[in-house]
Order: structure tokens, then C-alpha cells, then sequence
């Protein structure tokens, strides 16, 4: 009797040692599995826009004071430098500039920001608005005269200037900006609007802004920049904040006696 009790114990410790063992290889050949990694990524139509350019996007949002004082500080900087250096010493240095006025949590979000491109279709915006225009393809820097037509050199602003035409209106928007603020007096108002078209972070833009500011602050005129880069990159914008779930389906097909199902059927 104990023999016979102690020969089933021994089939029931085999069995059991046996099924872990087959658990073991199934799930070993489940990990072993290679698994196949699906990437999807949405790039924009429009080009790559400057980091630098959509941060003042972004200080623009707090308030027009604090978009010239970014543009601004960033006349400061060694703009030669700054142009021929690496995407991420041009990203630290916007850091840099940004944290002069923005609290910690301010930069924080100034930094989701630029993850995210939220600001890039703001300078796109203007991008596409001075392509539509047609400007010269040798003018790095464009500047727009209330009727006075275009020019890209600051020694023809005041000959545009004077010879103006004054029932001309050059339209402008509420995204624009204007240094000081847009005009509220009726007196202001009657000052030309000059628009200049450029990047405020290449080397040529401070003699251009410094010109325009100047005037500006005499009451000569209604300065408005716009961005606009001669050359855009040919990378794409990456977009976030987008997701596309891909469902792979395995479908497995049974074999079946169909004269079985017939016979019951009867």
C-alpha cells in the first residue's frame, strides 16, 4: 500500500515538474519573439522655422513689450557667431536671452514650447506672407513703404519716404508687430507704415532695426517687423502632438468538415 501511494506521488511530483517545465520553454519562446516596432512620424508642408524666431512668438503672447525687448537683447549678441553655430548652441542661447525676463515656470513653458513647434505656424505666417509678396530674391532684409513701394537698402528709405503716396494703405494685422504698439492716435495714425521683412537673428538685421527704432521713437513712422529668412531649411517641421495607431489584426483559419454539419443538420 505505501508502495503504490508512494509510486503516485512520485507521477504527480513528475507531472507537475513536467508542466513547469513546458511553461518555461513557452514563455522563453515568448520573450525570444522578436516583436515588430511600427514608427509613425507627421511632418508639416512648410519648412523648418528658426528656434529663435518662434520664441519671440511666444514672448509676443505675453505682451508686445516683451517681444521688442527680446528682439532687443538679441541685437546684443554676436549675431555672425550666433548664425554659424549649432542648432543646440543657438537653442541655449535663446535660453539664455529668454531667461532675462521669464521666471522659471515661464521658461519651462517657453521650453514645451519649442518641443512642441507651437509657435512655428505663427512665423510661417508671416514667412508665406512676404513669399506671396514677390520680394527681390537678392534682398536679405526688405523694407515696405506705405506707398512707397519697396526697398532693400536703407540709403533709398528716405527718397521712398518723401515721394510716398499718401492715398496708398499697406495693410496690416492684428498678429503684426508694431514697436511701441499700434498707433491710437489720429495724429500716429496718419504716419506712413513701414513694415521691414527679415530675421532678427542675422548679422545684417541690427542696422536695419536700429534705423526703424529710431525713427520710430521720433513719431516718423509706424515700424512693423514681420519674420521673413531668405533661405529657409529644407527640413520639415516635425509635428507633435499628433498620433497614429496602427491595429495588426492575426487572423487564423480552422479547417472544418462541412458534411458533418450537414449530417446533424438532418
Amino acid at each position: 500500500m505505501i508502495s503504490f501511494q508512494t509510486s503516485q506521488l512520485a507521477m504527480g511530483i513528475s507531472s507537475v515538474l513536467l508542466l513547469l517545465c513546458v511553461w518555461s520553454v513557452a514563455l522563453a519562446v515568448v520573450e525570444c519573439a522578436p516583436q515588430k516596432v511600427i514608427s509613425v512620424t507627421l511632418d508639416s508642408k512648410w519648412s523648418s522655422t528658426p528656434l529663435h524666431l518662434e520664441a519671440s512668438e511666444f514672448f509676443a503672447e505675453e505682451s508686445n513689450d516683451y517681444f521688442w525687448r527680446y528682439v532687443n537683447d538679441f541685437q546684443e549678441l554676436d549675431l555672425a557667431a550666433f548664425s554659424n553655430s549649432t542648432p543646440k548652441a543657438q537653442y541655449e542661447t535663446v535660453l539664455d536671452v529668454a531667461s532675462r525676463h521669464l521666471s522659471a515656470a515661464k521658461l519651462a513653458l517657453l521650453k514645451l514650447s519649442l518641443s512642441l513647434r507651437a509657435h512655428s505656424p505663427a512665423v510661417e505666417t508671416f514667412q508665406q506672407a512676404a513669399q506671396d509678396k514677390g520680394f527681390p530674391d537678392d534682398c536679405e532684409f526688405v523694407i515696405e513703404v506705405q506707398g512707397g513701394g519697396v526697398v532693400c537698402s536703407l540709403d533709398k528709405l528716405d527718397q521712398a519716404l518723401r515721394d510716398r503716396d499718401e492715398t496708398v494703405k499697406l495693410y496690416t494685422f492684428k498678429v503684426d508687430h508694431f514697436y511701441g504698439g499700434a498707433a491710437t492716435s489720429q495724429q500716429q495714425q496718419q504716419k506712413p507704415v513701414v513694415i521691414l521683412h527679415g530675421d532678427l537673428g542675422a548679422p545684417g538685421f541690427r542696422r536695419f532695426h536700429e534705423e526703424l527704432e529710431e525713427r520710430a521713437k521720433l513719431r516718423e513712422i509706424n515700424y512693423v517687423l514681420r519674420h521673413f529668412v531668405r533661405n529657409p531649411s529644407s527640413n520639415k517641421v516635425r509635428l507633435s502632438g499628433y498620433g497614429v495607431e496602427l491595429a495588426i489584426k492575426s487572423t487564423e483559419y480552422k479547417a472544418q468538415d462541412d458534411t458533418k454539419v450537414k449530417e446533424e443538420k438532418m
